[in-house]
């Protein structure tokens, strides 16, 4: 926090807001994870991913799914093969939550298609059933 306080605007200052996003995170300070977060930016895309992906945690720890949905939205779309099926699977279990079943299916399907050696995909099928026989 101080180095956030003291260099202000610098890469060491951008990395604090990371690493104390993700503490405070740990912690069960949800609200302070979702601030610190907020102000870390990155063009690493792993790192990107993790922040937005935590930032869904977060708001789905203060049951305000709609913004935990589009942050888990926003870190899948960050396409690697190690975070991004994680929060497709999160974003297609808040889809479910929220009657948003076709986006549900969709996010399921992903997972299959392109993430079929993940362990998000090992019963994807079954997710991707009940999808869709939610909305049918």
């Amino acid at each position: 926090l101080d180095i956030i306080e003291e260099y202000s605007g610098s890469k060491a200052a951008n990395l604090a807001n990371y690493y104390s996003g993700m503490i405070y995170f740990k912690l069960g300070d949800f609200e302070n994870s979702i601030n610190y977060l907020n102000d870390f930016s990155s063009d690493d895309f792993l790192l990107s991913s993790l922040a937005f992906g935590s930032m869904g945690d977060s708001y789905s720890e203060l049951n305000q799914f709609d913004k935990a949905y589009d942050y888990f939205v926003k870190a899948s779309n960050l396409d690697n093969n190690f975070t991004s099926p994680i929060f497709l699977y999160k974003a297609g279990l808040l889809a479910m939550k929220l009657d948003k079943f076709e986006k549900a299916e969709e996010h399921f399907t992903k997972i299959k298609l392109l993430y079929s050696k993940s362990s998000e995909a090992k019963n994807i099928d079954a997710f991707i059933s009940r999808a869709i026989a939610s909305y049918r």
